[in-house]
Order: C-alpha cells, then structure tokens, then sequence
C-alpha cells in the first residue's frame, strides 16, 4: 500500500523509484500485489526500468500463483494471455478491495478518482463466468431433451415398423385373394393378372426399402446423440475422464478425481474447494 501511496503522491511525495523499492522489498515475500505491481512498471515503463513485456507477464503469472484473481483477467484482457494457476490460493481479499492494492492504468495513474474500468472487467469476468454456468445448465437440460427426444422417435419408429409389417401382410393376403380369384374367374386374362402381380411386388419392394431407409436414418440420429452425451460428461479440466467428483461447498460436479487432487479452487464459480467427494453413477 506504502508503495502505491509512493507511485501516486498520495500523503507523501509521488517518487516511481522509491514505489519500485518497496515492490521490490515485498517481492521477496511474494506478496502477490507486489508482483502485480512490478509487472505493471515492466509492462509500462515505469519507476526508471525500460518495458520489458516478457517480464511483466512473467510477473503477472506469479501474481497469479500467489492469489491475485486481477493478475489472471491482467493477462487475458490487457496482454492477450490465457493463464491458469496450478494451484489457485486464496488471499482472503475481495474483489473490490484488491482493486485498491494493485495498479492499473485506468485506476492509478491518475487522480481524479478514475476506477471504473478495472471495476468494469472484474464486473464482466463475473458476469462471464455466470454466463458459462447458465450456459452448462441450458446444456444438461438441452441433454435431457434430447434422450427423451430419442426415447419418443424409437417408440415411433417401432410403431411405423409395426405398420409397414401390418401393411405388408395385407398386401401379400390381397395377392393370394387375387391369385384364388384368378384361377377361379376364367373370364379374367392372364395379362391382368400378371399386371396385378407385379403391382403388389412393387408396392412390397417399396416398402420394404422405406422400412430400411428409415431403420438407417433413425439408428443414425441415435449415435449422433449418444456421442452429444457422452462429449458432456467429460472432465472440464483435462477433458479425457470421465466426470466423477463433486465439489463442496458449491456441489459443482465437473472434474474427474485425478484432477480434483490438483484444486483448490472449483475451475466453474472459482469458490475454495473445502472437500472432494467421489460420484458414482447409476
């Protein structure tokens, strides 16, 4: 804080050199504003040190490390760096008050009470974050959907067998009905008869080359959909395995239990993780 004070002149004399000192000084601590800070002056040139972006990202990253949840939005929005820390440890700060321990062009390099921009994109990162849990939620229920979408198409495509069967039948019995009627009426010619065959043959071969066509159709859209289902229950974070542990307190069930041992925090609403329960499903 003494260091921001220095940067800003607020309540003593604005002195970037001596802002850079006490950075520095806490660096050693691994403080994670600290860091934050000196990637800030890297980044931009400050405190008499040339820009050095490889070192303010790298500075950045161990904010990160340490805690700093404006360090990893730093890297995304500023820099143009996805990053996510091994292991994420709480620093006990909200979001609102680590506006107040680390800089940002927007915020402290002025004095005329600017902050609303840093404010803004911790705002928009929570609202992202939101947004990408409705957005799982629409997709379970868009799953549901979906095999009861499946479930009601199979019940239908039996029933559409069970007619074209029942359909068939019929047609074979009208061409044995004609065939007795044609032995038995002699006044009917051969060539009536034979046109009558290969009518109902017709017909026959036609059905039976709809009841395929639908049977491949139908088993098509069934594998489509079991491999939809089967993408979304993979593990968010390494994608490969399978989801099998659920996350308390925020019940979120998205990981696979290999990768739960390397969390501290959830990967969905970021909540520090207090216990990991293993689920086995039906």
């Amino acid at each position: 804080r003494l260091g921001i004070c220095y940067h800003r002149g607020e309540g003593v004399g604005k002195d970037e050199g001596k802002a850079l000192s006490l950075f520095q000084e806490a660096e050693t601590k691994g403080h994670a504003y600290a860091l934050h800070n000196l990637g800030y002056y890297y980044e931009y040139g400050r405190g008499g040190i040339e820009i050095d972006r490889e070192k303010a990202i790298a500075h950045y990253k161990k904010a990160a490390d340490e805690g700093s949840r404006i360090s990893i939005i730093t890297l995304k929005e500023r820099l143009g760096v996805q990053y996510s820390p091994p292991f994420f440890k709480y620093n006990g700060f909200h979001d609102e008050e680590e506006t107040l321990m680390v800089l940002h062009p927007d915020y402290h390099d002025d004095s005329d009470g600017k902050g609303s921009s840093l404010a803004d994109m911790i705002t928009d990162s929570s609202r992202k974050r939101k947004r990408e849990r409705e957005k799982d939620m629409r997709r379970e229920e868009e799953i549901e959907d979906l095999f009861e979408s499946f479930a009601k198409r199979a019940r239908k495509m039996e029933e559409r067998i069970e007619k074209l069967e029942k359909e068939n039948k019929d047609k074979t019995t009208q061409l044995q009905s004609v065939d007795v009627l044609s032995k038995l009426d002699t006044v009917r010619s051969s060539a009536e008869l034979d046109r009558v065959e290969k009518d109902v043959k017709k017909i026959t071969q036609k059905l039976d080359e709809t009841k395929d066509r639908i049977i491949r159709q139908e088993l098509e859209e069934a594998r489509k959909g079991r491999e939809e289902a089967e993408n979304s229950k993979l593990c968010k974070v390494c994608y490969k395995n399978d989801i099998n542990c659920i996350l308390v307190p925020c019940l979120h069930l998205c990981v696979c239990t290999a990768c739960s041992d390397h969390l501290d925090a959830c990967p969905i609403c970021m909540k520090r993780i207090a216990e990991k329960k293993k689920v086995f499903h039906a």
